[in-house]
């Protein structure tokens, strides 16, 4: 009965969600599902509908994998069926939410505009 307020305690401990944010990461083809590699429909139509280049980052200890980091990337590369071209980079030694790795970030980064 109270969707903005947040939890108690953080989740993964260290994201703080509201109480309908958590319910949405739960909910087959709700607002958090646009990624849904956990299910693994047929179709993810929100990558589908990207249709320029795209970068998929990763940091090389991304604790967020399902699979695998390399198995989740497969995944996605290949439902993104309209993006004409598609690289997939992993930041060393970076975790998640890339702490302490915003130069390397930023240069993955600036690398794959300067080759578009």
């Amino acid at each position: 009965g109270k969707p903005r307020e947040l939890l108690s305690s953080m989740i993964w401990d260290w994201y703080h969600l509201s109480a309908q944010t958590f319910v949405d990461f739960f909910t087959d083809e709700g607002p958090a599902d646009m990624l849904p590699i956990l299910r693994n429909p047929d179709r993810f139509p929100y990558l589908e509908a990207i249709n320029v280049p795209l970068l998929i980052l990763y940091g090389e200890h991304d604790d967020v994998g399902i699979r695998s980091l390399n198995e989740d990337a497969k995944v996605l590369t290949t439902k993104a069926i309209n993006a004409p071209k598609i690289n997939v980079v992993f930041i060393k030694g970076a975790n998640h939410t890339y702490v302490d790795k915003g130069n390397e970030l930023s240069q993955a980064i600036l690398e794959w505009i300067e080759n578009l």
